[in-house]
């Protein structure tokens, strides 16, 4: 008698799991992603100001203060292979300009930031190779001037500090 209770409750949950698993499978089957939106910061850059007793100034960063640096291109790039990852079934394998908007501040950093992402998000491939000595095509990413800028520049920071 024991046994018999014991296979009935073990059937009772067994029958429970898989309902519940039915029930999950047809809730998550009807929910599609309709839009992404991403905001990020730029990568790794160099100082923007040195301190007064540095040794090195701005002659230790070739490419001045306050630009990327390669391991900020690097990062952004691969922030972009990510990106590419995380949402292959739901982006073109190609860049689409009715599929993507990308928008960023009006400085070196954050616009370098931007291309190096799209760069990784969108891989050349078919009629989009222009060169084949150039593994790169050309995104548009737009911009604002700061005084119409209602996303980036709401931060409570100055302009100088979105750079």
């Amino acid at each position: 008698m024991r046994v018999r209770r014991l296979l009935c409750g073990v059937w009772s949950l067994c029958f429970l799991l898989s309902l519940f698993f039915i029930l999950l499978h047809q809730t998550t089957a009807k929910r599609k992603l309709k839009f992404v939106s991403v905001v990020f910061r730029h990568g790794d850059q160099t100082p923007c100001e040195s301190f007064p007793t540095d040794k090195h100034k701005k002659n230790a960063w070739p490419q001045g203060s306050g630009q990327l640096t390669k391991l900020g291109i690097q990062r952004q790039y691969e922030l972009g292979q990510y990106m590419r990852k995380r949402y292959k079934h739901f982006l073109s394998t190609v860049y689409n300009q009715f599929e993507i908007y990308v928008q960023s501040t009006d400085a070196d950093p954050t616009l370098m930031s931007a291309q190096a992402s799209l760069a990784g998000l969108y891989p050349l491939a078919g009629n989009q190779v222009w060169n084949p000595k150039i593994l790169w095509q050309p995104i548009p990413v737009h911009t604002v001037p700061v005084s119409h800028d209602k996303v980036s520049t709401n931060w409570g920071l100055s302009a100088s500090h979105l750079a």
